[in-house]
């Protein structure tokens, strides 16, 4: 049920509750019922409740109904009224020794700053570090500790595979690559489009001129540039991107020229997402791909010491919890059958952005 707030929802979710039960004969129990927060799943076990014994109490209720509603209300310490949060850890907690985990885990906040300081630290002579350094604006060790727990925080969790960051800088190398083959067509597209456009140009001026040396520039890159960026050694990424910038892209004057004008600005980098200042951003990527992959590994290796320290203490993130979950009902068939017999009915009381 999706709706603003104060709007029903909770009634709406309660009295379908009751009509489940009550019309379908379908037990109390057997209907989970999930929500966001202790307070909302505390409001949803009242609300359910008091509907129920108000149709077990209502002369107008059909006998049978009202049978029901009497059995489910006797029995409703039975129910699953719970929030998300909470389903996810009795779900991990029947599994968790068979992934390393305490069952007697607690969710909270894992954040461990010495630990990634201490990890810098005993990194801190190896290339990678130096590179952050380097690149770093302050070069100091404690910021590139702060930003390798964000990294490990945001982009991972227990579930993890072990190359997790690996695979997603490999994933946006071929992502690159892929979307620098279309944008090197579009550039070739607006090349062609501007060769007709000028054809057509009824008085050539200085400026336009100007434009027709330019694109006649870009051209000469585009002849000697491979469509497939993943066999282009660093040097000719640089020297692509030289050569780009050197062009100024510079609009013709006077009136008349809007085609030419609009052609020019979805070429030319300086105008934000064009086809060019796409390329040079998958360019710049891939100049530093060895640095990046290098980092990649770097993180890696931080977050396999992160979750055997979480396995070690059993404190995990609520993401830990949510995201292994989801990982034991896809990979444990018995637990994913048995919570599928477990319940007939899923009602969630509302959608949010972190649903």
């Amino acid at each position: 049920v999706a709706a603003g707030a104060g709007s029903g929802k909770t009634q709406v979710l309660a009295t379908r509750f009751a009509y489940l039960v009550m019309s379908h004969g379908i037990k109390a129990e057997k209907i989970l019922t999930l929500t966001f927060t202790k307070k909302a799943a505390s409001e949803m076990y009242q609300r359910i409740y008091q509907t129920l014994d108000f149709f077990s109490k209502h002369d107008d209720v059909p006998p049978l109904e009202k049978e029901r509603a009497k059995e489910a209300v006797a029995d409703f310490a039975k129910v699953h009224i719970q929030t998300l949060d909470s389903y996810n850890g009795s779900v991990l907690r029947q599994c968790a020794s068979r992934y390393g985990i305490r069952p007697d885990f607690s969710q909270g906040d894992t954040a461990n700053g010495s630990q990634a300081l201490k990890f810098v630290m005993k990194h801190r002579n190896e290339h990678v570090v130096q590179n952050l350094v380097n690149t770093n604006n302050s070069g100091n060790l404690q910021q590139i500790a702060s930003d390798l727990q964000n990294e490990i925080l945001s982009r991972s969790s227990l579930a993890s595979d072990p190359d997790n960051f690996v695979k997603l800088c490999e994933k946006k190398r071929k992502g690159c690559n892929k979307l620098w083959r279309q944008n090197y067509q579009r550039v070739l597209d607006g090349i062609d489009l501007f060769n007709r456009a000028y054809e057509e140009v009824p008085s050539v001026t200085a400026t336009m001129k100007k434009c027709r040396e330019e694109f006649n520039a870009l051209e000469n890159i585009m002849d000697n540039l491979p469509e497939d960026m993943s066999s282009m050694s660093v040097s000719q990424l640089q020297a692509f991107e030289d050569g780009i910038n050197s062009i100024s892209f510079s609009l013709p004057s006077g009136k008349g020229n809007d085609e030419i004008k609009d052609i020019i600005r979805s070429v030319r980098p300086q105008d934000g997402e064009t086809c060019l200042g796409n390329m040079l951003h998958y360019s710049d990527y891939m100049k530093n791909y060895e640095n990046n992959h290098e980092y990649a590994e770097f993180l890696d290796e931080y977050m396999m010491e992160v979750n055997n320290q979480k396995r070690i203490s059993g404190s995990l993130s609520f993401s830990d919890i949510s995201e292994m979950a989801l990982k034991a009902l896809k990979e444990q068939p018995d637990l994913r059958t048995q919570e599928q017999n477990a319940f007939d009915r899923i009602m969630i009381d509302e959608f949010q952005d972190n649903n």
